[in-house]
């Protein structure tokens, strides 16, 4: 091989060489930042020069294209212990989805990594959660203001996200449990409370239960006596009419009404048929069984 024909193949391996270095190609979810000599390229009016999806040509050696993905990212750590605003700890198990949104800015908190990103985040998140726990109690936590309190931590975490280039576009909180030093004391807390309340009750369903059955023995007291009152009225009405009746009956024939009642009179003394009287045999109560009669 000749000198010039070496020399033809170096200089198109060169030139093909700095070819594939000044073509580059961004996917449709990222953004390029470009670098010149190591300092963020920007435009007239001060924001970074970005390039966007498509195929792009830059200076080799000169400019660096850092890429940077703009899709919604997810963090997703650890379980964070907080408190609430009685200090009672809980775990809260959140994550976050973000996305960047100043891509300079992005670049000189995290050189464009992620993981970085998500350190940061970390912190931020840390804080506005123990903020808003603070504020609430654990009932809150739990239910009745839960959907309220995440949009609270998205907007206190929103207010330092974009120090780092980034938006915070949605906070979950997947659960809040106790921790395992503090379930105990609040599981007992709470038997504490129920028995406390069932005591209570107790104690008002057995002053109710007073309260009504004197009130019982009361209304049972005045309708007895109300009962009886009633009977004895009857009773008296009864024996009024009755001795009416033996009156009547007497005034209408005395001789025979003073023989009946003789001849009863005999009948309830001998009964028992061993009876014994001892009397005069002219005692008035053997009238009819003299001969006279």
């Amino acid at each position: 091989m000749s000198n010039r024909t070496f020399t033809m193949l170096l200089v198109l391996f060169v030139l093909l060489f700095i070819g594939s270095q000044s073509v580059f190609t961004i996917n449709q979810y990222e953004q390029g930042l470009t670098k010149k000599f190591g300092k963020i390229e920007r435009k007239a009016d001060g924001s970074p020069s970005l390039y966007g999806p498509g195929i792009h040509f830059r200076i080799p050696f000169i400019e660096k294209v850092v890429l940077m993905d703009g899709r919604i990212q997810t963090l997703d750590g650890a379980a964070e212990r907080v408190s609430t605003n009685k200090k009672i700890d809980l775990m809260v198990d959140a994550f976050v989805k973000w996305r960047i949104t100043d891509f300079s800015k992005f670049y000189l908190r995290t050189q464009g990594e992620i993981f970085k990103a998500n350190q940061l985040l970390e912190r931020i998140m840390n804080n506005a959660l123990r903020a808003e726990y603070g504020r609430n109690s654990v009932i809150d936590a739990i239910y009745e203001k839960r959907d309220v309190m995440m949009q609270n931590i998205k907007d206190t975490a929103n207010e330092s996200a974009p120090e780092i280039g980034v938006t915070i576009v949605d906070v979950r909180i997947k659960q809040s449990n106790y921790p395992t030093d503090v379930s105990e004391s609040v599981f007992k807390q709470m038997r504490a409370e129920r028995a406390q309340a069932a005591t209570k009750y107790r104690s008002e369903g057995q002053k109710q239960a007073t309260f009504i059955r004197a009130d019982t023995d009361k209304q049972v007291t005045i309708l007895t006596s109300q009962g009886e009152l009633t009977a004895r009225k009857l009773r008296a009405d009864a024996d009024a009419k009755i001795a009416k009746i033996y009156s009547d009956a007497f005034n209408k024939d005395p001789e025979f009404y003073d023989f009946l009642r003789s001849l009863e009179a005999y009948r309830n003394s001998f009964s028992k048929g061993h009876d014994t009287m001892v009397l005069s045999p002219d005692n008035d109560f053997f009238r009819y069984f003299s001969k006279e009669k």
